[in-house]
């Protein structure tokens, strides 16, 4: 008997965990579903599992609860008696939260691993390998099942007979980001009344990466068609594709 999509009460649910650890575009792909979850169970507390610095990106997201960081650096850089202490009192942590269901959105050893000692009786995750047995239920992962990553964490609602609540992303800032990017942009001469467009060309992952030429065929696109200034952003590695 299959276990995809096993219809979850949402009257058990009093407090849900969901679980993305990394990345930075992957936590932002989650808003859409963290907005239709609070939307269909508005009296659910929600919480949001995340490692640092992605973590800060949810921070100030009104529809959720809580956001717990994981600092997977931290546990790993201790002492092998000292990071199972620490680790110890992260999931007696997780545990006070007493959270009924918990969705894995990552599908790592360590994610299935975290939402099987977080205490939730409920365990949503992906149909993958031996760890679709820490889960009790199951949703499929098979390419042929959805489009996007969106779609992708979406199915989360399926479990709750829940409707989404369309596909924009959200990143929420505090007056005082947004004052320091305005004044940053101000310094390095951008007028703030013309448009500006802002591209990250770079990315964690090679596979991921859409051809930096295009990136560049876009910016003297849009600077020229439309007269758009454009921003360019990146991390640390970044360096060659931005030059």
């Amino acid at each position: 008997m299959s276990r995809f999509f096993e219809p979850i009460d949402p009257g058990r649910v009093d407090c849900l965990l969901l679980s993305r650890l990394r990345f930075m575009g992957d936590v932002i792909l989650t808003t859409p579903l963290i907005r239709a979850l609070k939307k269909g169970l508005p009296h659910t507390r929600l919480l949001f599992l995340a490692e640092p610095p992605f973590a800060e990106l949810l921070e100030n997201n009104p529809h959720l609860d809580g956001v717990i960081p994981f600092d997977r650096r931290y546990f790993d850089g201790l002492p092998p008696v000292k990071s199972l202490v620490e680790q110890v009192r992260f999931f007696k942590h997780l545990r006070q939260q007493k959270c009924a269901v918990a969705a894995d959105l990552l599908g790592l050893p360590r994610t299935a691993f975290q939402l099987y000692f977080s205490g939730a009786p409920i365990r949503i995750g992906g149909d993958y390998r031996y760890r679709r047995h820490l889960y009790t239920h199951l949703f499929p992962v098979s390419r042929d099942a959805w489009r996007t990553a969106i779609d992708f964490y979406l199915n989360i609602l399926k479990f709750f007979a829940l409707p989404a609540d369309g596909t924009c992303t959200e990143v929420f800032l505090k007056e005082s980001e947004r004052a320091w990017a305005q004044s940053y942009l101000k310094t390095h001469g951008f007028d703030l009344n013309q448009p500006i467009v802002g591209l990250h060309p770079g990315g964690t992952w090679p596979a991921k990466l859409w051809p930096w030429e295009r990136f560049a065929d876009l910016a003297v696109r849009l600077n020229t068609a439309l007269g758009v200034r454009i921003f360019l952003t990146g991390g640390p590695n970044d360096q060659d594709i931005l030059d």
